[in-house]
């Protein structure tokens, strides 16, 4: 029995092998896996995160209580969420899709906060004299002049979710951490 086969019955990993000339198209599918959990995280926290870090510069009492509730979930190791996750939502694709949106939401909240929260007082104060409402202010002038510092921290969500996206394998929901998950239980250096 190889270790391809070996690990193929142990995880429910399919056709796991070691040849070099097969090696990317036996990646590949767990790679696809990988990157849809990244788009699926980065859009969340982008929807999630923008409103409340603009909430959040608006309203000192809306930062220091959201802020403070998405710096804890950031202090939670990664494993431990899954553990308090499990029991609400159960094994798969939902349990890591909330706790990497929680991982990820700090960055584009916290950016997004900060960026609005610098916008030059004449810029925000010509916008009333035009009349604009504070939605269409928040859309045509806030987001616009934040957009770099936004930008930056959805950058540094989507290298965070990257990294932490190989938890993914400790849920059943697949990714490249199922081939990392597979080498380790079988101490194959090969798989891994």
């Amino acid at each position: 029995l190889s270790y391809g086969e070996a690990a193929s019955k142990l995880s429910g990993v399919k056709n796991i092998s070691i040849e070099k000339e097969n090696l990317f198209f036996e990646i590949f599918p767990y790679f696809l896996e990988h990157l849809k959990y990244l788009v699926i995280t980065i859009f969340l926290c982008v929807f999630i995160g923008i409103p409340i870090g603009g909430f959040a510069a608006k309203s000192k009492t809306f930062e220091r209580v959201s802020m403070t509730l998405i710096s804890v979930f950031q202090t939670i190791p990664s494993l431990a969420l899954l553990v308090f996750l499990i029991p609400l939502f159960g094994l798969g694709e939902l349990t890591t899709i909330i706790a990497l949106t929680l991982y990820g939401l700090l960055p584009v909240a916290k950016s997004t906060h900060s960026a609005i929260s610098n916008i030059p007082k004449e810029l925000s104060e010509f916008s009333d004299l035009i009349r604009m409402s504070k939605v269409q202010k928040f859309l045509l002038v806030e987001i616009p002049l934040a957009a770099p510092e936004i930008l930056t921290g959805i950058k540094i969500t989507s290298i965070a979710t990257i990294g932490v996206t190989v938890i993914a394998a400790f849920v059943g929901a697949g990714g490249l951490g199922t081939l990392f998950v597979t080498g380790l239980s079988l101490n194959s250096i090969a798989i891994i």
